[in-house]
Formats: structure tokens, C-alpha cells, sequence
């Protein structure tokens, strides 16, 4: 994994061999077994996502997911409930990479309903849990949905007619008060009603809002912070002069930004 995210995606490849020719699965326990080939194989469909072989990575996510479902229902690994929602992240992140925006927002939007407590809309019927899973503390739920959260700020970072269209599945999210299930992510909700904003091009609310949003620093959710920022420098753009020293300070400060998202950035 390290080589991969590094670029050196010939030495994962290598390293990945060695792992499936050193892993003995036949040797070991039905729970060691389960547990070794959700983490192998989750690995494999990373390298294959770095290499761009989307079908591959693919079918080795839902292999994990595969494995992960039985040691939950059958062994009882309950604590396992934050790695499934991790790997339906990744497996959205795969989708939005090759340009199936439509399909990656549609594993977003009910995986952020699942983690508001809705059991029913877990997005992959095809492969789910099929013992009771005790909900995740509200530590964890509050880490999951903004993890997906900053996902989806990547399959909404287009400025287009369908990101417009992507954003009305989110309608319930956006009225003001919208439901406790809401209330309990307010910082993703905020960065979501500010992407509305933005679309809708209702410039001086946006502006309004962002300021308090942008006032709290990135935190745990740099992604939507750095989102914020683009739909800043888009609205100094489309105002043209009387907002040259906003797009002046934004162009100033860009440099000094670690870790943007590409779907995030100008260039």
C-alpha cells in the first residue's frame, strides 16, 4: 500500500505477488482466513484503482466486503461496522475516478443516510450484513459521514448543469432544521448548503455563510474547507472587478496549500 500511494506501483505489484504466494489461507482458521483476505483483498483493489483497472478493483472490494459481512454475521465481528462504510467510501472513490459521477453519488447519498441511522439504506443490497449490527458510537458516526461527506465534495466539485441536477438528492438535507438525524453532522451539512448556495449562484447568502464556515479552520474536514475556498475564487471570477482583491489574495494563498484534491483544485 505504501509504494502504491507513493507512485512506485511496480514494487506494490511486486509486493502484492509475494502476498498471495506467502499467504497459506488453507492453513488457517475460518475467522483468520475471512480477516486476511478482507485486508488482501482491499489492498489488491487498491493497486488496481492506482493502475486504472476499474473492474478489477472492483470485484476485489466487494470480496472484502464479502469477507468483512460473514466475520459480522457469523463470528460476530461487530466492530468491523466502521471498515464495511470504509470500504463503500473506497469503492465510491473508484466510481467518481472513472467518471461514473452519477453511480459514486448514489453510494454517497445512501451511505450517508445509513450512517444517520437508516438500516434500510445501506447501498449495496448485493452484499450486505445479514445479522443486526449495534449502531457505531457517535464518535465514529460523526467520523464516517464526514469522511463520505469530503468524498461527495469531490463528485460535486463540477461547475455543470448535472452537478445542479446531482445536488437535488440532497433536498432533504438542505431545509433549514431539516431532522435530528441532520443535526447531528452540522459541519457537513453546513459545507453541503454551502454548495447549494454556490450553484444556485445566491452570492450574497454564500458569502454570508462562508465567512463563519471558513472562520473555523480545516479541521477533521479539509476537503470541504478547500471546497468552500474554490467556490470562492469561481464567484470572484464570475463578479469580475469588484472582487479582484478577493481573487488576488485566493490566487496569493493557493501555493500554500498541502493535500488539495485534484477535483478541488484550479489547475
Amino acid at each position: 500500500m505504501r509504494a502504491s500511494r507513493s507512485g512506485e506501483n511496480a514494487a506494490a505489484e511486486q509486493a502484492m505477488r509475494e502476498a498471495r504466494s506467502e499467504l497459506g489461507l488453507e492453513q488457517m482458521s475460518i475467522e483468520a482466513r475471512l480477516l486476511m483476505t478482507s485486508i488482501h483483498q482491499a489492498a489488491e483493489a487498491y493497486l488496481d484503482y492506482r493502475e486504472g483497472r476499474f473492474e478489477q478493483s472492483r470485484t476485489a472490494l466487494f470480496k472484502a466486503l464479502d469477507a468483512t459481512h460473514a466475520l459480522q454475521g457469523a463470528h460476530g465481528y461487530t466492530f468491523l461496522e466502521p471498515r464495511r462504510i470504509h470500504l463503500v467510501r473506497n469503492l465510491l472513490h473508484m466510481e467518481a475516478r472513472r467518471g461514473r459521477l452519477d453511480e459514486a453519488l448514489n453510494l454517497g447519498v445512501n451511505l450517508l443516510s445509513y450512517i444517520e441511522g437508516n438500516t434500510a439504506s445501506w447501498p449495496l443490497p448485493e452484499s450486505q450484513c445479514t445479522a443486526a449490527v449495534p449502531p457505531m458510537s457517535d464518535d465514529m458516526r460523526a467520523a464516517a459521514f464526514d469522511d463520505v461527506m469530503e468524498s461527495l465534495a469531490e463528485v460535486l466539485a463540477p461547475e455543470t448543469p448535472e452537478t445542479r441536477r446531482r445536488l437535488e438528492r440532497f433536498t432533504p438535507h438542505l431545509q433549514p432544521g431539516a431532522s435530528a438525524a441532520c443535526a447531528r453532522f452540522a459541519r457537513p451539512h453546513q459545507w453541503l448548503r454551502l454548495r447549494w448556495l454556490a450553484a444556485q449562484e445566491r452570492d450574497a447568502e454564500f458569502l454570508s455563510e462562508a465567512h463563519g464556515f471558513l472562520a473555523e479552520g480545516r479541521g477533521s474536514t479539509p476537503s470541504l474547507w478547500f471546497a468552500v475556498v474554490l467556490e470562492l475564487y469561481r464567484l470572484s471570477e464570475r463578479l469580475g472587478a469588484g472582487f479582484s482583491v478577493l481573487r488576488e489574495e485566493l490566487v496569493r494563498d493557493a501555493p500554500t496549500f498541502q493535500n488539495v484534491p485534484k477535483a478541488l483544485r484550479t489547475d
